[in-house]
């Protein structure tokens, strides 16, 4: 009796930690078709090898992606210096050049009186053509920039994707950068 007792408690015991699925919280959401592309139309996809768009300073960089999941509840748009992760180097006169890092947060269902709401109040979607348009500032750094994207969903799951990105000064007529 008791040997059937400790076999019964036993099942019992690893069906109650097999069977508990708290701690799923469902499929991430994703993001797809993610593309940059700066006013002179240069674009590239995430699934495109070795392209870089080219974004000029002071210009206009157009962000488009297409996102999924299940009740989606915020965009995160990260800009940050890309080349070795970096984020101090010095010019010639020892002095740290400024480089662009900016955070741009987008969220669902807060409505459209609401600086940077997508949707309106309570509306969570489960997928979104996303286009956004943002500036470039003037006197960054030159060179490489990563566009990471973050999509969250109500539950808290995460996905991310990165372009890397080539910021350029203006070109004169005479074809030099502007300073």
């Amino acid at each position: 009796m008791m040997k059937k007792s400790l076999t019964l408690i036993s099942l019992l015991l690893i069906g109650l930690f097999s069977c508990n699925n708290d701690t799923d919280e469902g499929p991430l959401p994703t993001i797809s078709n993610y593309t940059i592309e700066g006013e002179a139309h240069d674009h590239a996809r995430l699934s495109d090898e070795g392209e870089e768009p080219e974004l000029e300073m002071g210009g206009e960089a157009h962000i488009d992606a297409e996102l999924a999941g299940e009740a989606l509840q915020t965009v995160l748009l990260d800009i940050h210096w890309g080349e070795g992760h970096t984020h101090s180097r010095l010019n010639a006169n020892g002095e740290d050049e400024p480089k662009w890092t900016e955070k741009i947060e987008w969220k669902f269902g807060v409505g459209t009186e609401v600086e940077n709401g997508l949707t309106p109040e309570g509306v969570f979607p489960n997928n979104h053509d996303f286009h956004q348009h943002i500036d470039v500032p003037e006197g960054v750094l030159e060179g490489e920039y990563h566009f990471v994207l973050h999509l969250w969903d109500q539950k808290g799951n995460e996905t991310q994707q990165n372009i890397t990105v080539h910021v350029h000064g203006h070109e004169h007529e005479d074809g030099e950068h502007a300073e």
